[in-house]
């Protein structure tokens, strides 16, 4: 497997295609959320009783890339509320790609080890339903 083969990649959709915004070094993956609801009534013989919501969502998450200059677009976006296209890479070939709004860029104290590479984390509260492929 090659270096490359063993990345998770973040993108954005930019003008229809996607610009890479760095290598991600650790994600707290997404995750689809159906929520349960209480139907539990007098005839429920003493049980709870859940039905779906029928209302899924991804939850907020937070990832931690080494970024490259297309990053820096992101604070604009946060400032602006810009909803986007995002696209997360795994190493199978899998793809998560979804809108959602950056709601926090924070960049880190760089590594004294390797001080040319510049490390954010980011929050991105997705809207709407993935596309996984």
């Amino acid at each position: 497997m090659s270096n490359s083969d063993s990345k998770i990649n973040f993108d954005v959709n930019v003008s229809g295609s996607y610009v890479v915004l760095g290598e991600v070094k650790s994600v707290a993956l997404p995750e689809i959320v159906n929520s349960a609801l209480d139907n539990t009534n007098y005839s429920s013989g003493g049980w709870k009783e859940k039905i779906s919501s029928e209302l899924k969502e991804i939850p907020p998450f937070t990832t931690v890339i080494n970024f490259n200059t297309s990053a820096s677009s992101l604070i604009g976006d946060v400032i602006n509320g810009t909803k986007k296209n995002f696209r997360i890479g795994y190493p199978n070939s899998t793809t998560w790609s979804f809108d959602g709004i950056v709601t926090r860029f924070k960049p880190m104290d760089s590594d004294a080890s390797s001080p040319n590479v510049l490390r954010a984390t980011l929050t991105v509260e997705p809207s709407g339903s993935p596309l996984i492929a």
